[in-house]
């Protein structure tokens, strides 16, 4: 009995980290759809993760509170990378420097203690201990990733008919063809960071609150959780 039980456990982080990993490449879709080549996904939400965990744990300030900063975290990193690069830089020196700022970021957090340096942040409080209604707990986690990937999957969908997806992908086809038939480059490039960053944002806070014990959130002796 005790078997099948870890094997489900490990089953649902299996489950639970494809899905978090899923929201990411989705996020990292919109990008793509404009004809961004983004290496800078991770940074992204590592923006969104650092910033939730440094208000609601590290601050003690209410759980919701942090999931805010954590989105305008997100929304911040998609609006940098925006005007800083995106407007600047196109095709391979685009992805060169989202690179560059994926990679500038993470050694910022492995060297300032004030989010754990290289150890990460330990003692997270699991997103069923935040949560207002508890579902039967190795699955409220699960179902909430489920729900979420869903509605980006829909939004997504939708989204590619609109006439805001096509100006995305006369975009990704060739950027002077479509600002000579119109299509405002600036507002496209401006939307697909801004998205891509807040969907990133929203994984990371996902994992930094879920028992997924392999990449994001670890347990200690303690029993507590850790965000690296």
């Amino acid at each position: 009995m005790q078997e099948i039980e870890l094997f489900l456990f490990l089953i649902h982080d299996i489950l639970l980290e494809y899905g978090v990993f899923l929201i990411i490449a989705l996020g990292c879709y919109v990008t793509m759809m404009s004809g961004q080549l983004s290496l800078a996904h991770g940074a992204l939400a590592g923006i969104g993760a650092y910033a939730t965990v440094t208000i609601s744990y590290t601050w003690g300030l209410p759980p919701l509170l942090g999931v805010l900063f954590g989105l305008v975290g997100g929304v911040v990193g998609g609006l940098f990378m925006t005007y800083v690069v995106s407007y600047r830089l196109v095709g391979m020196y685009l992805a060169i420097a989202t690179f560059a700022f994926n990679e500038a970021l993470a050694v910022v957090w492995r060297n300032v203690e004030f989010v754990g340096g290289t150890l990460g942040v330990v003692g997270i409080p699991l997103i069923d201990e935040v949560l207002p209604v508890h579902i039967w707990a190795p699955i409220d986690d699960l179902w909430i990733l489920i729900i979420v990937v869903a509605l980006i999957s829909f939004f997504l969908w939708r989204f590619e008919k609109s006439y805001l997806g096509r100006s995305f992908r006369a975009t990704f086809d060739d950027e002077r063809i479509a600002e000579a038939m119109g299509v405002n480059l600036r507002k496209v490039k401006l939307l697909s960071w801004v998205t891509t960053g807040t969907s990133s944002a929203v994984t990371r806070m996902s994992i930094s609150t879920m028992s997924a014990p392999n990449s994001a959130a670890t347990r200690s002796d303690s029993g507590e959780f850790s965000c690296a």
